[in-house]
């Protein structure tokens, strides 16, 4: 970490986003962000509002214990599901939850609320709509963003959009 901390300091910006197992969901985010943070101003989250449903852990908390240090939003959904619906694509969670791919708003993570805390948070950097799923095309940015979205975006002042 010593040689990550003196590059941070000299010229970098390091934005974690979550993924794996060890360092993410509210415990083991806060771990790596908090140290870090403690010894760079430079250190900040980006904030993949989808990836902490994989170690079954709400994004909603994840945004209110740590959205103070986000630089960047990755706004991404998954269907969550107790039991396998049989879609192509199909993901499992550490504790065995079905996760399935989702257009931003139509899965299951309440987008709207961790952007909302975000926003009374102060967070003013820019948003990027993510989706991975098979049958993505690209339609939904131009022609369904969700209004969830649409009010965020022309709430915030500061968005670099």
């Amino acid at each position: 970490l010593q040689t990550l901390h003196q590059m941070i300091n000299q010229m970098y910006q390091l934005l974690y986003e979550p993924q794996g197992g060890y360092f993410n969901g509210v415990e083991g985010l806060s771990r790596l962000i908090e140290a870090l943070a403690e010894k760079n101003s430079n250190v900040g989250l980006c904030a993949d509002l989808g990836n902490s449903v994989f170690v079954d852990c709400d994004p909603v908390d994840v945004m209110k214990a740590l959205g103070q240090y986000a630089k960047q939003i990755h706004i991404k959904d998954y269907i969550i599901s107790d039991t396998s619906l049989g879609i192509k694509g199909e993901m499992r969670s550490k504790g065995g939850k079905y996760l399935y791919d989702a257009f931003p708003g139509k899965g299951n993570i309440d987008l709207e609320e961790c952007l909302r805390i975000l926003k009374s948070q102060g967070y003013d950097g820019g948003i990027s709509l993510e989706y991975v799923g098979e049958d993505a095309d690209g339609e939904f940015l131009f022609h369904g963003s969700p209004p969830f979205l649409d009010r965020f975006i022309s709430d915030c002042k500061c968005l670099n959009l």
